[in-house]
């Protein structure tokens, strides 16, 4: 049985553009041809010296991902590049057929935004499952705003508690395409354990969060216990105790609002710049959205965070 055309671009996409290597035969299994005639059929476009969609990648791969680049317009080949896999990208999502998901879960390893982007709207599309959470977790911690919040969407799709619970507890309001940096924790004063993961969607400095992930709770614990002040606590008895620190926090809190409220109302409109203006807007609104995701955690549900246990490091 041939291979459909979509399914070998994402395929050669996968390994060429996240670097995983290359396969034979590129130039007949990259993409669509120009005219979205099938391979191997002639071109009737009147522009004969256009090249095909497959060409377009391949002289991007072949001329513009190693150092030196051979070709001169490289800004312009990624840009067409990138158009022609996410065009093939949404061909393969619109089929619903979950055997192209593997594939697509590969395009996740590219460098391009744009492109991690489109692959998590094919997977939405054809719909992810509880069989794949473990696979898709890992993709809503992306350093792009945008991806994550495209990851979330996807992951919104799917049928199935685990699916379900995931898409709670990794829910991200910032957007942006510009990639993120994990907060210095020692301008917080807070010691990091061992083999532990930054989770962008889960930490924000502004509110002064930060939010890590460990494999290992026994070790974990271990490493805070020898460091921490006072503790382990119950959640109950923590909140108990510091409830006075707790509320002043809330206080402090509650007036970012309320600048965040004063800086929607002078928000002005600018005709000149409308661009910019929504940019502001949005801004403005995905920190709000973010401080009440933020409460939402702080009541840390039982089904996603458990039993949970306090160290104090401070006071």
């Amino acid at each position: 049985m041939k291979m459909p055309l979509p399914f070998t671009s994402v395929m050669a996409a996968a390994l060429l553009l996240a670097g995983l290597g290359a396969i034979p035969s590129l130039s007949g299994a990259t993409s669509l041809r120009g005219n979205g005639s099938p391979e191997g059929t002639p071109d009737s476009s009147s522009k004969a010296a256009t090249m095909t969609k497959p060409e377009v990648v391949k002289k991007y791969v072949d001329g513009c991902r190693k150092k030196p680049a051979k070709e001169a317009n490289c800004d312009k080949l990624r840009k067409d590049a990138v158009e022609i896999l996410k065009e093939d990208l949404r061909t393969l999502g619109s089929s619903a057929k979950r055997t192209y998901v593997p594939m697509i879960l590969k395009i996740f390893k590219s460098d391009e935004p744009e492109l991690r982007i489109a692959a998590a709207d094919a997977i939405g599309m054809i719909g992810p499952q509880d069989s794949d959470a473990d696979l898709i977790a890992p993709l809503a911690n992306d350093p792009v705003p945008d991806v994550r919040r495209a990851v979330g969407q996807m992951i919104a799709r799917g049928k199935g508690p685990a699916l379900t619970l995931l898409a709670q507890r990794t829910s991200s309001m910032r957007t942006g395409l510009t990639p993120e940096t994990a907060t210095d924790a020692s301008k917080f004063t807070t010691p990091v354990a061992p083999e532990s993961t930054y989770l962008f969607y889960a930490s924000d400095a502004a509110f002064g969060r930060l939010t890590y992930v460990a494999k290992g709770m026994n070790e974990t614990m271990a490493f805070f216990k020898g460091k921490a002040k006072k503790g382990p606590f119950k959640l109950e008895e923590f909140q108990e105790r510091y409830r006075y620190q707790l509320e002043d926090e809330q206080k402090a809190l509650e007036a970012s609002d309320e600048e965040n409220a004063k800086q929607m109302e002078n928000v002005k409109p600018d005709p000149a710049n409308m661009t910019a203006f929504l940019e502001k807007i949005q801004q403005v609104q995905a920190k709000g959205m973010s401080r009440t995701m933020f409460t939402l955690h702080d009541m840390y549900p039982p089904n996603i965070f458990g039993t949970p246990t306090v160290y104090v490091l401070e006071e």
